[in-house]
């Protein structure tokens, strides 16, 4: 299973972290002297379906788990002039076409707390879709 995983670390240490890829990263802070690591937090949310299902069929295409890819979208708020037959959620202006849809980072965490809510009023029909 999948899961997005989100680290900070607080270090005292002159090593330029940005001219580096995540996984020389993680070297550099696995080998680091623990008197230089100050401070962390760490949390880890399971991804939506969707996005399990691009990773198991290989069709992910790398970035999208990291930025904000998803999208929910229901058949039945859709107007007659949508060109797909979806309406698409924005958490400002309700049901609107999908260049004014909320982006969301694709984890249940966020998507289950906005179907869930009542006060978001979700139709029944509501799905999340991979922007």
């Amino acid at each position: 299973m999948a899961q997005i995983v989100n680290i900070s670390v607080l270090v005292d240490s002159d090593f330029d972290f940005d001219t580096v890829s995540i996984m020389e990263t993680i070297k550099e802070l696995h080998t680091m002297d623990q008197s230089l690591l100050l401070d962390g937090t760490k949390n880890s949310e399971k991804i939506i379906p969707q996005l399990e299902d691009a990773i198991v069929n290989g069709t992910y295409v790398e970035g999208k788990a990291l930025t904000e890819s998803a999208v929910l979208a229901s058949k039945s708020m859709a107007g007659k002039d949508s060109p797909d037959g979806y309406a698409y959620y924005s958490l400002l202006d309700g049901w609107v076409d999908k260049a004014k849809a909320t982006k969301f980072q694709p984890t249940n965490t966020n998507i289950d707390y906005l179907i869930g809510n009542p006060l978001n009023a979700m139709p029944d029909d509501v799905i999340c879709i991979l922007d």
